[in-house]
């Protein structure tokens, strides 16, 4: 599990700096806490199916890809 959860948490930085956003501009855009981002990128925490669906619509990619799922 751990495994999956480094995969996420670079994903998920990795989508948002190609946008130019800073973790608090991703918060906003997709509706939580810039602490929650935060938690996601240090692997402390696993983005919920509606975040991870929103990141999706945001980062123009299927949610197989915000989560690095083949």
């Amino acid at each position: 599990q751990q495994g999956g959860v480094m995969k996420i948490m670079n994903r998920i930085k990795e989508h948002r700096e190609r946008l130019g956003l800073s973790m608090a501009e991703l918060a906003e855009k997709i509706g939580v806490d810039a602490s929650t981002v935060c938690l996601w990128e240090q692997g402390k925490r696993i983005p919920k199916y509606a975040s991870i669906k929103r990141m999706a619509k945001l980062f123009g990619c299927s949610l197989g890809d915000v989560i690095d799922v083949d």
